[in-house]
């Protein structure tokens, strides 16, 4: 997304800010540090707001990268709620760098940028690429209807968020029953919880009359299936009518 040069310099500081994380912007396709002033640096970052309004103002903020600091590399992790806060208040990418402090990763980059992207075959990332992106996707390529992004934490199913249930009215859906299922409905479940963690786009096979469920598992790439399994499964369906 951005020149070689900025990416290698916003690495190069994520290795030396360790293990603190460390912050910075792209700004005219140059990264440039700025001071982590969070209460604790160890766990969290702030970028003064003075710094992100010069840029904004300015018109030259088109990114805002910071690091994650002693984490696995088997898979990369994921944006917090306040991350995923912060990058719909400012409306820019938002880049994150995994780093145990030896080893640093490519950034990888969450936002409204990656509604375009193609909806079969992607790779399970919480918060980036999971079951709601997937509908917000969805409904972007296929209807041009942008569902409101919610901020939610990894697992936020084992916590108090309810994130499905808490936020259907104000995204615009109402409950159905099973019968009234039609093409572009949401088909809602549990995915080893015990709270409905999981939903899927219900799409009508005009072929055979069988339809298919569009929908992402963790540790599974995106894909549609037979929506009878899940359906018989499910415990809510929901129909957009804003």
């Amino acid at each position: 997304m951005f020149t070689e040069t900025a990416i290698a310099a916003a690495k190069a500081h994520a290795l030396s800010a360790y293990p603190q994380e460390a912050c910075g912007i792209i700004a005219n396709d140059i990264y440039i540090p700025c001071d982590n002033v969070a209460d604790d640096p160890l766990t969290n970052f702030a970028i003064a707001t003075d710094t992100i309004q010069y840029y904004i103002i300015g018109g030259t903020l088109q990114a805002v990268i910071h690091s994650h600091p002693h984490v696995q590399f088997d898979v990369p992790s994921s944006p917090s709620k306040s991350d995923m806060q912060g990058q719909i208040s400012m409306n820019v990418p938002w880049g994150v760098i995994d780093t145990d402090g030896e080893v640093v990763a490519d950034p990888w980059w969450f936002g409204d940028f990656l509604l375009d992207e193609p909806l079969l075959g992607r790779t399970f990332h919480h918060g980036v690429r999971d079951c709601y992106s997937m509908i917000r996707g969805w409904y972007w390529q296929k209807l041009e209807i942008k569902l409101p992004e919610f901020p939610r934490d990894n697992m936020w199913w084992v916590t108090d968020d309810n994130l499905y249930l808490d936020n259907f009215t104000a995204a615009g859906f109402i409950k159905i029953s099973r019968a009234e299922l039609m093409n572009g409905d949401l088909v809602l479940g549990r995915a080893n919880s015990t709270k409905i963690n999981h939903a899927g786009v219900y799409l009508d096979n005009k072929e055979d009359g069988k339809g298919l469920l569009l929908h992402h598992l963790p540790k599974r790439l995106s894909a549609r299936q037979a929506a009878n399994p899940w359906i018989n499964r499910a415990e809510v369906f929901l129909r957009y009518a804003p």
